[in-house]
């Protein structure tokens, strides 16, 4: 074929000539195959989602298919006559806080990402973060669930979420450790109400006498090889003697991030102003109780004191961590300024909500392997603010001490549209 192209062309193009015309005829079908193959060629992959990403989208997916099955459960429960079954009102608040965490958590994500995780397949993240009950249900139908099972998943989805917590950004791990506490402070509300608690949630006595188990029994955090001396920075905290505001002075952490980065992100709080604002705020819980246990009366001031207690119980949680985050916590106030309305209800639920914002902070400031030992505290924060304002707003439940989250999911039940916590 091609020597004919050849010899139309130009018939009396000398024969010496002809091999180079050959050489050059197969180098331009050599350029055309070349060509033609690269057109056919596939584009390549677009870039897979972040650590973060894929952990704000399996939060997401785990939330939207609970609040799906809450609502089930809610609408499945008789409720007509004078006395309504006993499932019905918790289910239905249930599946409003699950609804309220899923509409953030689905606007948190990037523009791809949250086209996919708004599909609302319900699918959770794994079979096995499921109870057996929901595990024989289908996958895309949310299966029908009592009190004592949804508990049980709530726990799950929790724990899945915490398990993310050292692989994820800082603001993210904030988050996603907010989303675990509000869904097990709900479990522990449903397990109380289907007689499966244990003695260490909301439900039990307003203010123990020993300190919750989960601040003080956390795996040790790794240590750091921290320089000689060992406290290589030192937390500022309050002045002695100038009362704590109402909540961290610091601003709160950023939002999340499409930036799959393993430590604080810039523009967070840094992890040292971060233990200072903790242990402002849970000192302030020391004195304020135990000021009010001197004031009431006998059986009023053995509860106070368990409460201070508790909050001394977090200070020790906090030196740990600081201990392990090589900072230097300042030493304990001999005395703290307090408000005239010390021990009043909106006093207390004022200091418990700092206490939580700031632990809340603190989780996303803090290495990596430290912010299991954070969220752990940040759920006894939680426990404390259930007890002193139970039951809470729908969005504060839905995320205990994330003042952004919490803002972006009150923004979401008004408008009826996803608000994200990036304000």
């Amino acid at each position: 074929m091609i020597r004919g192209i050849i010899e139309t062309v130009n018939p009396a193009t000398p024969h010496r000539l002809r091999p180079w015309i050959w050489a050059g005829a197969l180098g331009v079908a050599a350029a055309i195959g070349i060509g033609a193959s690269l057109l056919a060629a596939p584009a390549p992959p677009a870039a897979g989602p972040t650590l973060s990403e894929a952990a704000l989208s399996r939060a997401h997916d785990d939330a939207a298919h609970l609040a799906a099955a809450a609502s089930l459960l809610a609408g499945s429960s008789p409720s007509s006559g004078p006395s309504p079954s006993p499932d019905v009102v918790p289910a239905a608040r249930v599946a409003t806080v699950l609804q309220l965490q899923a509409d953030v958590l689905g606007a948190s994500l990037p523009p791809s990402a949250a086209t996919s995780a708004s599909g609302g397949s319900l699918r959770p993240s794994s079979p096995e973060s499921l109870s057996p009950r929901s595990r024989t249900s289908s996958a895309a139908t949310p299966p029908l669930h009592d009190a004592a099972a949804l508990a049980e998943d709530l726990s799950a989805s929790a724990a899945a979420r915490r398990a993310d917590l050292a692989a994820v950004d800082g603001p993210t791990a904030a988050l996603l450790a907010s989303v675990a506490v509000g869904q097990t402070i709900e479990a522990e509300r449903l397990a109380a109400l289907a007689g499966t608690a244990g003695s260490g949630g909301p439900s039990a006595a307003p203010a123990p006498t020993t300190p919750a188990p989960a601040a003080t029994t956390t795996s040790s955090p790794s240590q750091r090889a921290c320089a000689s001396p060992p406290a290589t920075r030192t937390a500022r905290g309050t002045p002695a003697g100038r009362a704590p505001s109402s909540a961290p002075t610091a601003p709160p952490a950023q939002p999340p991030t499409s930036e799959n980065a393993a430590g604080p992100s810039p523009g967070a709080l840094d992890e040292a102003t971060a233990l200072a604002a903790v242990q402002t705020a849970e000192q302030a819980g020391v004195w304020t109780y135990t000021v009010r246990a001197a004031r009431t009366a006998v059986d009023g001031r053995t509860l106070n004191l368990a409460a201070a207690g508790l909050h001394r119980s977090q200070l020790r949680a906090l030196e740990t961590v600081a201990r392990a985050a090589c900072v230097e916590l300042p030493p304990e106030q001999a005395g703290f300024a307090l408000p005239g309305d010390v021990g009043g209800e909106a006093q207390l639920v004022q200091l418990e909500g700092s206490a939580a914002a700031a632990w809340s902070d603190l989780t996303g400031a803090a290495d990596p392997p430290l912010r299991a030992t954070a969220a752990s505290a940040l759920l006894e924060a939680a426990r404390r603010i259930a007890v002193v304002d139970a039951p809470g707003t729908a969005a504060a439940s839905a995320f205990p001490g994330n003042a952004r989250a919490q803002a972006a999911a009150l923004k979401a039940a008004q408008s009826g549209v996803s608000a994200s916590p990036k304000g």
